[in-house]
């Protein structure tokens, strides 16, 4: 029994940059799914979330993100934020949300081109 192998490499060199672009795609999807739990007084936390510049994670520019991400503030817990829904590390509350979760590995599969 004989039977012919046919390997077509010409797509390998692309398989880096498509998953680039695909991780790139899902770290914007997540941007948008954490923004409802991000806490929101004045909004200016909110919009102060971009890509840095490798498009692998997001950053939050406001003074006291860093704070308000860890929910400590001169080493005191935390307790009332101003919205409701909001509090810290709100990432893992994304985390923790299969529809959200969903979203974001669509957005991984639709920018990859798997």
């Amino acid at each position: 029994m004989a039977f012919n192998v046919d390997l077509n490499l010409g797509e390998f060199n692309k398989i880096p940059d498509r998953f680039n672009n695909g991780e790139k795609l899902a770290v914007n999807q997540a941007m948008t799914e954490m923004q409802q739990f991000v806490p929101k007084r004045t909004n200016a936390l909110r919009q102060s979330a971009t890509l840095n510049v490798s498009g692998h994670s997001v950053v939050y520019h406001a003074p006291y993100a860093k704070a308000q991400f860890y929910g400590v503030i001169n080493g005191h817990k935390v307790k009332h934020y101003t919205t409701p829904g909001t509090s810290r590390r709100w990432d893992l509350r994304v985390k923790g949300d299969s529809q959200k979760m969903g979203n974001i590995e669509k957005a991984f599969v639709e920018g990859s081109k798997l």
